[in-house]
């Protein structure tokens, strides 16, 4: 059966031509010329036929650049065909369906825009008033990336560790606030050396308090007071 063999209303030919759109569902996505491409078949007409390799319609498509959203087997598309041929079937779009509902709830779906991935990572922007708020989010829901726009916060959140690398330096600015580090146990090393500084330290400890210094220790100040 060939592609064109799948229109057979004559009703929809013009002079050997297809005419209008077609709503179809995804069925194959090894593109073997690695092209993006995919096959549908249009259950109106056969729930067996494929089409031919379609292109796919993206938002921005180049060389070394674009936006990579590849459909899954089963999504239903919309399709059109360049110069009305059933040969070059092109991938318009997907739709939502009552079988495949959209992924936000009634209540916000003018408030929420999201990308979530097969395995169900989402980025969601929410422009909710007063509450707007970028967010990543993993499938579990716990390990998280939040940018509170209307708190003006950032927070990150792991179920295990957060871990932060630099080839060079990682600087904490905050002149005008506080930093604060909560933990059960921290510890602070440094290969080369150690500065600590500041208008006034105290150092407080509901326990021992041991400097250990191999090469010696030295404490110098106008006063020293010991109790």
């Amino acid at each position: 059966m060939t592609p064109f063999d799948l229109f057979d209303d004559d009703a929809r030919r013009a002079g050997g031509r297809l005419a209008g759109l077609a709503i179809g569902k995804v069925s194959n996505v090894e593109d073997p010329d690695k092209l993006g491409r995919v096959k549908v078949t249009i259950p109106r007409i056969s729930a067996d036929a494929e089409s031919t390799w379609a292109r796919v319609m993206r938002p921005a498509a180049g060389a070394a650049h674009g936006l990579h959203l590849p459909f899954e087997i089963g999504d239903e598309v919309v399709i059109a065909f360049v110069d009305g041929f059933a040969e070059t079937p092109v991938i318009l779009g997907a739709l939502w369906s009552a079988k495949q509902p959209p992924l936000v709830d009634e209540a916000t779906r003018q408030d929420h825009r999201t990308l979530t991935s097969r395995s169900g990572h989402t980025v969601r922007l929410d422009d909710t008033a007063d509450a707007e708020k970028i967010e990543i989010i993993d499938a579990a829901g716990v390990n998280t990336l939040t940018f509170d726009t209307a708190k003006g916060e950032v927070t990150i959140c792991a179920e295990n560790k957060v871990v932060i690398k630099a080839g060079k330096n990682v600087d904490i600015d905050s002149p005008d606030a506080e930093v604060t580090i909560s933990c059960k146990v921290l510890t602070v090393t440094a290969s080369d050396g150690m500065t600590l500084g500041g208008g006034a330290i105290a150092l407080e400890s509901d326990d021992t308090v041991a400097i250990n210094g191999p090469s010696g220790v030295n404490v110098n100040d106008g006063a020293l007071e010991v109790t």
